[in-house]
């Protein structure tokens, strides 16, 4: 069997993009749905936004060693020529 890794790479990166993508243009608009769940100052709603939006990468790179780990677990051991 004949893993393609620069074709699976391509998908991986395509897809890590499009992910990046959603997060960038959703992520300002969490702002306005906070401010319905309740009545927030000004202060209290940029701090709980702040929150919501450091939680995303701090959860991120919390996780990204684990999933490096399992990869290096699980994932294939493909010798390569260089």
């Amino acid at each position: 069997m004949v893993i393609n890794l620069r074709r699976n790479f391509k998908i991986l990166w395509f897809g890590s993009l499009i992910t990046e993508l959603g997060n960038a243009m959703t992520l300002p608009f969490i702002v306005l749905y906070i401010q319905t769940l309740g009545e927030f100052t000004t202060p209290q709603l940029n701090g709980l936004a702040a929150a919501a939006f450091a939680i995303t990468y701090v959860s991120k790179a919390l996780v990204s060693p684990l999933w490096g780990r399992l990869a290096d677990l699980k994932g294939c051991v493909c010798a390569h020529p260089a």
